[in-house]
């Protein structure tokens, strides 16, 4: 009876790998049972796949003196290994989708619009009219097993626009202009967790068996039960969280290094991106106003603030030559205005025009 192949002892009910080493199909049996075992816990990155790939091509390629039936044999198994890996992993080990990344993958679908839009799994999009957007009424409302796949949809809100989102387990964002949120079609049993860029108020819906987290570019935050502000714009040199209610741990994300903080109601910490430093201090209700329709301004610089006001009104504003002086400001503004009404509560109109062309917006001396 002549030698069994690789791919005949793979096809037996109990294979039987552990054979001479000199027997060329058993060691090749053995190598791909061993590969199998270990892809259990394996991750691959694209520049790996590739390795691998390569590292397969110079294994299956015959050498000079290697006999045709052998050939046979070994393109056999690798056929046989493929397969057989690409199920194991399909049914053990589905590999966890970055929720970051497709959060930038989205933004490229989602930028140039002018309307408030919805992003799903697949990569269709569409215009949503309504401010209120109750994403809960059109999923499924059974949680996903930890196994099992699941995709991402995301909602933009551009400047100039806002919107209110309940999402599927009741929870509320409230979206400032500029924002985009990424978040699940549905929460697993073990976890909730979105990620956003811009500025969203949140009111967690209470699960004490699923901890709710928000991801940012740099900060990660845990919570529970909550009512919070969240500020994390791409263009500011700042994140910011202001807790309402409840209590939050602020850990990092990315290459950040800072150590895990809890927050307290009436407290707001600020990381500086380019000094690398969170600040934990007292809280100002100005973070949230803009769910109001206002900007309170408690000692804003005049750079800060209109770059909030470019946001909100979706404008450019440039400012007289040579330009004016730093300085900052208090008080209230009530965004319910047109932009020039709200600048000309800024500026003295004794000494300045304000006039708006299209989007942009010129403050000019007299």
């Amino acid at each position: 009876m002549g030698k069994k192949k690789a791919e005949d002892i793979l096809n037996e009910d109990k294979p039987d790998v552990n054979m001479p080493s000199d027997d060329k199909q058993a060691s090749l049996a053995n190598a791909i049972v061993d590969t199998v075992k270990n892809v259990k816990n394996a991750s691959f990155s694209e520049e790996e796949n590739v390795a691998l790939w390569h590292e397969i091509h110079h294994t299956i390629e015959p050498r000079k003196n290697t006999t045709p039936s052998l050939r046979k044999g070994l393109v056999a198994a690798i056929v046989l290994f493929l397969i057989g890996a690409a199920l194991y992993l399909y049914h053990v080990n589905i590999p966890e989708v970055d929720i970051q990344k497709v959060a930038i993958i989205n933004k490229g679908y989602l930028s140039k619009s002018d309307d408030v839009q919805f992003i799903n799994a697949e990569k269709k999009t569409r215009v949503l009219h309504d401010t209120l957007v109750v994403y809960k009424q059109f999923v499924k409302q059974e949680h996903v097993s930890q196994n099992e796949q699941v995709g991402y949809n995301s909602i933009g809100v551009p400047y100039g626009k806002r919107s209110e989102i309940v999402l599927e387990d009741g929870t509320k964002v409230w979206l400032n202009a500029g924002s985009i949120l990424t978040f699940p079609e549905k929460f697993n049993e073990k976890d909730r967790a979105v990620y956003l860029e811009g500025e969203g108020y949140f009111e967690i819906a209470k699960d004490a068996n699923r901890p709710f987290f928000v991801l940012s570019e740099v900060m990660k935050i845990q919570v529970l039960g909550t009512s919070f502000n969240l500020s994390a714009y791409a263009d500011d040199d700042y994140v910011s969280v202001l807790l309402l209610t409840g209590n939050i741990a602020l850990l990092p994300n990315g290459n950040q290094s800072f150590e895990r903080r809890m927050l307290k109601p009436g407290t707001e910490a600020r990381f500086g991106k380019s000094r690398q430093k969170l600040l934990i201090q007292p809280a100002s209700e100005s973070s949230i106003s803009w769910t109001n329709r206002r900007l309170l301004l408690n000692s804003m610089n005049l750079e800060e603030m209109l770059k909030k006001l470019e946001r909100f009104y979706n404008a450019e504003i440039e400012l007289p030559k040579p330009a004016i002086e730093d300085e900052t400001f208090s008080g209230s503004l009530d965004l319910t205005q047109t932009l020039p009404e709200v600048l000309q509560n800024v500026f003295d109109v004794s000494k300045y025009t304000v006039n708006q062309i299209g989007r942009r917006v010129y403050i000019q001396t007299k």
